[in-house]
């Protein structure tokens, strides 16, 4: 895919599309799982199939989990329009990680209690989702989650009930380390990352394949933390003061932020490349002209090809606005899980098989959606982007 300036410009709406957006609903229930009695022994309910959607919609994080749960309802309306899954109405309930472990897995029992629910869409936060991984093996209920890019999730794989449609941190920090080390053309680089399971398992990664490539770490890997914002002075000056480069950094809005704005206050003027955590509007409020031309990889998705010009003008027009980070994952995420019940059968174990065992196609995050021995999809790309104002733009080296 060519590495070139671009932003998602909404297509034409055909009358199909038009009629699937104004017509179609995607009902959104409180939480309660009442309907046990109505089972129709195949993982279903008479009349309706269920689909859980568990991500953080409060909080700093509350817009990430909002995107993914739009695409979602955006599939719902789409599926439902066409009938359903095997001819029955599509229903979607959602719950609140509030990212936190414990609250992620009491939601997660209370929707998948009487067996309504036999698949999942969640979490986002790779911390979240893996507290979640066993309880879904247990209870033989698919997870899927369109966010969760940790290499340890899968490596080695825990569950063959945990599919995951983005691409790992397998991927990205291989692609990253490439970009900075062949692209760039950056033999050495300050490594820092926010101390938790995402940053962590990304730096290490990234660490990993640029030492490969025989590029230079300066000094150990400078660790900071969310909760002593009032450190990463400090911390900043540690990594200045190494002289660097370049420097590479794993974290998560808001946090990536004030550590950038940091580093520039102390006086470094390099080139900063960290991942797509970053792309936040709301980061502008920590920062404006100290992210201007910070790079970050981004997973890639076709935004010329048509799938997504429909899915994309279909967006807008239910939503009144672009597409979401996650959005195009959770449309996807919720197509396949659909398309593998209407092949397999709606129970847990029935949806697993198919789900692993088919190649899905004309989706949008990637053209053709296939899952691995480990449940990673076997294709995936990440391309460059950047900071450009106060716009997250494709790179154009």
């Amino acid at each position: 895919m060519a590495l070139e300036k671009t932003t998602w410009k909404p297509a034409p709406l055909v009358a199909l599309m038009m009629l699937i957006i104004l017509l179609a609903g995607c009902h959104e229930d409180a939480g309660t799982n009442d309907a046990t009695d109505d089972s129709d022994g195949d993982g279903g309910f008479d009349g309706e199939v269920w689909i859980g959607g568990i991500m953080v919609f409060s909080g700093g994080a509350g817009p990430l989990g909002e995107s993914a749960k739009q695409g979602m309802e955006l599939a719902a309306a789409e599926i439902n329009a066409a009938g359903g899954v095997n001819g029955k109405e599509l229903k979607l309930d959602f719950g609140d990680t509030k990212l936190e472990p414990s609250e992620a897995t009491r939601v997660f029992q209370d929707k998948i209690a009487g067996g309504r629910i036999q698949a999942v869409v969640g979490a986002l936060a790779s911390g979240i989702t893996a507290a979640l991984i066993a309880p879904s093996k247990e209870g033989e209920v698919v997870l899927m989650s369109p966010a969760s890019t940790l290499a340890e999730l899968t490596r080695p794989r825990q569950s063959d009930y945990f599919f995951r449609i983005i691409p790992s941190d397998i991927i990205q920090g291989t692609q990253a380390a490439s970009l900075v080390f062949n692209d760039l053309e950056m033999s050495e680089t300050v490594v820092m990352y926010q101390n938790n399971a995402y940053a962590s398992g990304l730096k290490d990664v990234f660490v990993e394949e640029y030492e490969k490539l025989t590029g230079t770490v300066d000094g150990a890997p400078i660790a900071f933390d969310a909760s002593d914002v009032a450190g990463y002075p400090s911390q900043a000056q540690e990594a200045v003061q190494a002289a660097p480069g370049h420097i590479w950094i794993a974290g998560q809005y808001p946090e990536i932020g004030h550590m950038i704005k940091e580093l520039r206050d102390a006086g470094y003027d390099g080139p900063i490349m960290t991942s797509e955590a970053i792309e936040d509007s709301r980061i502008f409020e920590i920062a404006t002209s100290e992210l201007d031309g910070v790079l970050f990889t981004k997973p890639a998705i076709d935004t010329d090809a048509s799938t997504y010009s429909d899915f994309g003008t279909a967006f807008q027009a239910r939503f009144g606005a672009g597409p979401g980070a996650y959005s195009a994952y959770g449309y996807d995420a919720l197509h396949v899980l659909a398309e593998a019940m209407e092949k397999g059968g709606e129970s847990g174990p029935q949806i697993r098989a198919a789900v692993q065992d088919t190649t899905f196609t004309g989706r949008v995050s990637n053209p053709t959606v296939d899952f691995n021995q480990n449940g990673d999809v076997s294709a995936g790309d990440y391309v460059l982007w950047q900071i450009d104002g106060e716009a997250f733009v494709l790179y154009d080296a």
